[in-house]
């Protein structure tokens, strides 16, 4: 079955989503130029263009963020065909005979057990907030939660927009605040 791939803007200028038509990864995998991926070959051949800066795999799509020595209406049809003919081809289907997983990609807090309010949060991002987030080709972790203080990691088109203070205060905080009255003290990004 030919997997093809469309793409879509996000709120980030220097981030475009390059959507596919299933499933393509079943776990979240990152690289960057200083930090590649030990399991996505993908995500390492995305990075031999000279423009591209980080790639983020989810599910069914990719987040690719660019420098700004380009514009990407001159490399989006270019990095979607690049894509499309990749996952299409015989390497990609040998190097995943399921679907890519990235063992590396560290998760917080994978060794200490969540509190109730950290499992609260979770299902409160998980139900109300991430379905939009990823729809912009981001993700948002639960990094610590302690003494009222919420430390969420950015990622994919979240990492570095511009508009995701506005998404954090006027989205996530809110909504965190309307089913956790008084717990959540402050909110805190970090790109990750």
């Amino acid at each position: 079955m030919k997997i093809n791939i469309y793409t879509e803007i996000t709120p980030n200028p220097n981030v475009m989503k390059f959507v596919a038509s299933s499933i393509i990864t079943e776990s979240d995998i990152e690289a960057s130029r200083n930090k590649k991926s030990t399991t996505s070959n993908l995500a390492n051949e995305l990075l031999i263009f000279p423009f591209v800066e980080e790639v983020y795999i989810s599910q069914n799509f990719l987040a690719i963020k660019k420098n700004n020595d380009i514009d990407w209406l001159d490399i989006a049809n270019d990095m979607r065909e690049f894509i499309q003919d990749y996952i299409n081809s015989n390497t990609y289907q040998s190097n995943s005979t399921k679907v890519e997983k990235d063992k590396s990609l560290k998760k917080p807090k994978e060794n200490k057990k969540n509190s109730v309010d950290e499992e609260e949060i979770n299902s409160i991002l998980e139900k109300y907030i991430l379905p939009a987030v990823r729809m912009d080709g981001g993700n948002i972790i639960l990094m610590e939660f302690k003494n009222g203080i919420l430390k969420l990691g950015m990622k994919g088109a979240c990492n570095g927009c511009p508009s995701a203070s506005i998404t954090l205060k006027e989205g996530i905080q809110k909504t965190l605040e309307q089913y956790m009255p008084g717990k959540i003290k402050e909110i805190q990004a970090e790109n990750v």
